[in-house]
């Protein structure tokens, strides 16, 4: 019995020891479509902005799915459509001593900028495939698994690439640098390909269209031959900022945002040899694929989205909790019962003059009908804010599956406090700008014959 008594209680020690180790390594700054969280106990859960991930997450995407993470050390994973990643290990330990990196590609698609700690200590880092082992000398990369093949190419900075077979390293590790022999295949039978490619073929085969590379330099005082980001870098971040310390803590970053065009990867995925075609006279046709990825740009400071209703009647996971949001903040326009748009400093907008165009820095939106409710996909975001006339106008695509699709189009006035509001018939926009123009949000309304379609957005100026 008394040994009995003692298996419980170790057992109950050894439940509580991998509670206690579940600690946050990355959050979620965007999801789009189909893609799932499954945590090592097997629980599975939709991912949605601002969730967080620990050790052994797994991120399981569908065919029109888009994940991109960001760590603790700012390091930023974008996970592209039919992909399945594993976060192994993350431990940034600021002295070096227990640093561990360790990520796993099962499948699919991941372009990954190193955060702080793999550039501090870039031999800590390890993204496994089920064909090779890819470590990172100061890097943003593309990587594509299968079961047969492991593709790369280097966008900054150099990769290593050393092949496996049942866990073990066979034949010689493969460097592949930016500029140079940036593009690596490597098959299981161990036939390993290595060469420069032109954009258009890395487009073609990983899905994604990426901005000028920058020129590679030599870190000083680093290791011999290692290359390091230059101040270019910064131009060409994967994501611009991550959650800002009010919001959970988290450090923020103050990198200017890009735009990555993401198109579907062609089938068989191998980048020829030979030199890109030159495109038709005539435009060519745009195939129908998953809406392009929304820009990720840096989210307002000063306006935040606040729920008065419990979070679970609310489908909605943009407003955060009243006291958070209303915390040094002042309510400007809102839905009665259930969520505002709370507001930061003065609350008489400044003298401004011309015409500002913003990106949506996040959004959400939902469709009703039959007391049923299913979550939106908004796309082709546009706000312009005309300080002369003082005037508005903002246009919104909405896209879900099994959901009419449709087009938000208003307009409006600005009122002296920064208070905008747009009506029709059918629909209705009601918002708010931050005191010096430079942020926005506003909450949407549409009315269609077979349902509702409801929103929030906020705003950034470009």
């Amino acid at each position: 019995m008394k040994h009995k008594v003692m298996a419980i209680v170790l057992g109950a020690l050894g439940c509580w020891a991998g509670m206690a180790s579940a600690v946050p390594v990355a959050r979620v700054s965007l999801a789009v479509g189909e893609a799932t969280l499954f945590k090592p106990n097997g629980a599975s859960s939709v991912l949605a902005r601002g969730v967080e991930l620990s050790e052994q997450d797994r991120v399981v995407t569908g065919k029109s799915g888009m994940v991109m993470l960001v760590f603790s050390d700012q390091g930023r994973v974008a996970i592209r459509p039919e992909s399945e990643l594993v976060i192994r290990k993350y431990e940034d330990d600021p002295s070096g001593q227990a640093t561990q990196l360790q990520l796993e590609l099962m499948r699919g698609t991941v372009r990954q900028i190193s955060g702080q700690a793999a550039q501090r200590q870039p031999d800590r880092y390890r993204l496994n495939t089920p064909i090779a082992a890819i470590g990172v000398r100061g890097t943003d990369f593309l990587a594509r698994a299968t079961q047969g093949s492991v593709q790369t190419y280097v966008h900054e900075g150099a990769i290593t690439v050393q092949p496996m077979q049942m866990g073990q390293s066979v034949g010689a590790q493969m460097l592949s640098v930016a500029g140079q022999s940036q593009y690596l295949l490597a098959r299981a039978e161990g036939a390993v390909e290595l060469r420069q490619v032109v954009a258009e073929e890395t487009e073609r085969t990983f899905g994604i269209r990426l901005g000028k590379p920058t020129v590679l330099a030599t870190q000083q005082g680093g290791a011999s031959g290692t290359p390091a980001r230059s101040e270019a870098a910064a131009d060409t971040p994967l994501l611009a900022q991550a959650t800002t310390a009010s919001r959970g803590g988290w450090v923020s970053t103050s990198e200017p945002h890009t735009v990555e065009s993401i198109r579907p990867a062609a089938d068989g995925g191998t980048p020829s040899a030979t030199a890109p075609v030159q495109p038709p006279a005539q435009p060519p046709v745009v195939d129908a694929g998953p809406p392009p990825l929304p820009e990720v740009v840096a989210l307002p400071r000063q306006l935040v989205w606040g729920r008065f209703s419990d979070a679970n009647q609310l489908p909605l996971s943009l407003p955060e909790a009243y006291a958070q949001a209303s915390k040094g903040r002042q309510v400007t326009v809102g839905e009665l019962g259930s969520y505002a748009l709370w507001r930061e400093g003065a609350t008489t907008l400044a003298p401004l003059r011309g015409t500002v165009d913003f990106a949506m820095a996040a959004g959400e939106g939902y469709y009703s009908a039959s007391g049923q409710t299913t979550a939106l996909s908004l796309s082709q975001p546009l706000l312009q804010v005309d300080f002369d006339r003082m005037q508005f106008s903002t246009r919104l695509s909405m896209v879900a599956a099994n959901v009419p699709a449709a087009q938000l189009n208003a307009s409006g006035k600005i009122n002296t406090e920064g208070v905008f509001l747009g009506k029709t018939a059918d629909q209705r926009v009601a918002g708010a700008l931050n005191a010096q123009g430079t942020e926005a949000g506003y909450l949407f309304q549409l009315n269609a014959p077979t349902g509702v379609y409801n929103g929030l957005t906020l705003w950034t100026k470009k």
